[in-house]
C-alpha cells in the first residue's frame, strides 16, 4: 500500500500565496489561493462529525466574489459520520483520499461520479451498511484496503481493467460487474441498491438518452447568466422525484449547449427562501454589469403552492410550509424582481404545480384535498415565462425517463435542435408532447404555457435561447 501524505500538505506547495476558509450550506472548506490569483478549495474535516443526512458538493464555491473549483477532499473528510446517508460529488474531484468516509455506517450504495481516478486507504473502510459500488471508468487506482471491513459489500461495478484486482480486495463473495452486466441490486428509486434508502454518492445518473451526449457549441456567451435551483428535499413536505437530477443536468444543458460559462451559473440545490431571493439578487447585479445586454435563465424545479387567499401562485423553497403562503416566494414578487432588471431577456422555466399537488399525484400535506385553481400572472419587463402546467393541473413527473414531464421534452429538444430551436418552436414541441404523455402516463390533463411580457407578446416566437 502506498503511503500517504496529508492532503493539506500536498495542495499547499509551490505557489501558494495564502488560503482561507469558509462554511458554505454546512460544508466547511479550505480554499488554497495561488500566486496568479486562481485557487482550488477544499472539503474539510468537521471535528464533531456533524455532516449528515443528504448532502450535495458542488463544483465550484463563491468566496469573496470569486469563484474557486472544488478539487480536492481533506483526508478524513467525513470519517465517522453516522448520520450522513446521501452525498452527490462533483466530478472535479479526482480522488477518494484516504479514509474520506470511513465509518460512515449510514452509506448503502456508492455511485462515483465519472472523473474519479483513484480511491485511497480506507476511503470506505468501516462501512459496515455498504451494500453496492458503481467505480466509474476513469479509475486509475484502489489501495488494497478501500473497503476493508465492508462485510454486506455484495456488488461492485467496475470497468474490466480493475475487475480482478478487485476481486482480490473485495473478496470471492462480491460479484463483480463488468460492461453491459446489469446489479441484481435495484432500489426503489431506480437507482442502484437493494435499499429503499436513496444511493449515498452519486452524480446525475444517465437514466435517459437526454443525459447521454448533451450537444456541446464550444463557445461561450460572456451576456449570458443563469439560476438554477432544484427544491427536492423539504423539511416539512413531500419530496419531489428528480428534482435533482432535473437541475443538475439542465446544468448541463445551459453550460455546454446554450455556452453559459460555469462561472456564470448560480446553482441551488435544496434552496431556502433567503438563498433563493440571493441568488435573484445575484442575477439582477449580473445584468447590471452587463449594461442592459445581458440574457438571464432562470429555472425552478420544486413544490409550487396556491395562496388562497387571492388564487395566486408562490414557488415553495425547501424551509416552506405549504399551508403557509407567507414562507413562499409568490411569483408575483419573483416576476416584479426579474422584469426589473436592465436585461435585453430574461427567460424563465418553471417546473412546478401551483394546485396544492405533487409531482407523483396526490395532494401535500397542508392541502386542503382539492386542487386549487390559481390565475395566471403577467410578467412584465423584458420576460418570457414557460410553464409545466396551468390552472388546477398538475406538473407530472416521467419515472421511465427520471425526469419531470416539463424538464424531459424541454432539455429532449434542446439536444435534437443542438439549442438551436426558436422559442416558438420549443413551446409547440412542450404543448404537444407533454400533454400526450401525460394524458398515456397519467389519464390526466398537463399543458405547458408561455406567457411573454407586453414587450415581446409579438416577436417572442422567432427567438432563441442561444
Amino acid at each position: 500500500m502506498l503511503m500517504l501524505i496529508p492532503l493539506a500538505n500536498t495542495v499547499k506547495g509551490d505557489g501558494v500565496k495564502k488560503t482561507a476558509w469558509t462554511e458554505i450550506d454546512g460544508i466547511s472548506y479550505r480554499i488554497y489561493i495561488y500566486d496568479n490569483s486562481e485557487g482550488k478549495a477544499t472539503v474539510m474535516k468537521k471535528n464533531d462529525a456533524s455532516y449528515q443526512g443528504n448532502i450535495v458538493i458542488p463544483e465550484y464555491i463563491t468566496y469573496q466574489g470569486k469563484q474557486y473549483q472544488v478539487a480536492f477532499l481533506q483526508d478524513y473528510a467525513f470519517m465517522n459520520c453516522k448520520g450522513l446517508t446521501s452525498v452527490t460529488l462533483p466530478g472535479s474531484i479526482s480522488s477518494i483520499s484516504m479514509a474520506a468516509f470511513s465509518l460512515c455506517t449510514g452509506l448503502r450504495s456508492v455511485i462515483l461520479p465519472e472523473g474519479v481516478q483513484s480511491i485511497h486507504a480506507l476511503a470506505f473502510g468501516g462501512c459496515s451498511n455498504l451494500e453496492y459500488v458503481s467505480i466509474p471508468s476513469t479509475i486509475r487506482l484502489i489501495e488494497s484496503d478501500a473497503f476493508y471491513k465492508t462485510e454486506k459489500l455484495k456488488e461492485v461495478s467496475a470497468p474490466q481493467k480493475m475487475a480482478q484486482r478487485l476481486k482480490g480486495y473485495v473478496g470471492d463473495n462480491v460479484r463483480i460487474l463488468t460492461e453491459g452486466q446489469q446489479p441484481i441490486y435495484t432500489a426503489s428509486n431506480g437507482q442502484a441498491g437493494r435499499s429503499s434508502a436513496s444511493p449515498t454518492m452519486t452524480a446525475p445518473r444517465q437514466v435517459s438518452e437526454i443525459d447521454k451526449n448533451i450537444p456541446t457549441t464550444g463557445k461561450q456567451d460572456r451576456q449570458a447568466f443563469a439560476v438554477i435551483i432544484g427544491n427536492e428535499k423539504y423539511e416539512s413536505e413531500s419530496s419531489v422525484p428528480f428534482a435533482t437530477q432535473d437541475a443538475l443536468v439542465f446544468k448541463e444543458y445551459v453550460k455546454k449547449t446554450l455556452g453559459v460559462p460555469e462561472k456564470q451559473i448560480k446553482y441551488i440545490h435544496n434552496g431556502g427562501l433567503n438563498t433563493m431571493r440571493m441568488a435573484v439578487r445575484w442575477l439582477k447585479q449580473a445584468m447590471e454589469v452587463c449594461d442592459g445586454q445581458g440574457k438571464g435563465i432562470f429555472y425552478y424545479v420544486g413544490h409550487g403552492i396556491p395562496n388562497e387567499a387571492n388564487q395566486s401562485s408562490c414557488l415553495l423553497p425547501v424551509d416552506g410550509v405549504s399551508g403557509d403562503p407567507e414562507s413562499a416566494y409568490p411569483l408575483s414578487r419573483l416576476y416584479a424582481e426579474l422584469g426589473s432588471m436592465p436585461a435585453e431577456r430574461i427567460t424563465v422555466f418553471l417546473d412546478a404545480s401551483f394546485n396544492g399537488a405533487k409531482r407523483e399525484g396526490g395532494m401535500m400535506a397542508s392541502a386542503r384535498g382539492v386542487a386549487i385553481k390559481t390565475k395566471a400572472q403577467a410578467p412584465n419587463g423584458n420576460m418570457i415565462v414557460f410553464s409545466a402546467s396551468q390552472g388546477d393541473e398538475t406538473a407530472y413527473a416521467y419515472r421511465e425517463k427520471g425526469h419531470g414531464m416539463f424538464t424531459y421534452y424541454l432539455l429532449k429538444k434542446l439536444q435534437d435542435t443542438k439549442g438551436n430551436a426558436t422559442l416558438g418552436e420549443l413551446s409547440d414541441y412542450l404543448t404537444k408532447e407533454v400533454k400526450q404523455q401525460a394524458f398515456i402516463e397519467n389519464s390526466k390533463m398537463q399543458t405547458p404555457t408561455v406567457i411573454p411580457s407586453q414587450a415581446y407578446v409579438n416577436s417572442w416566437r422567432n427567438m432563441k435561447l442561444k
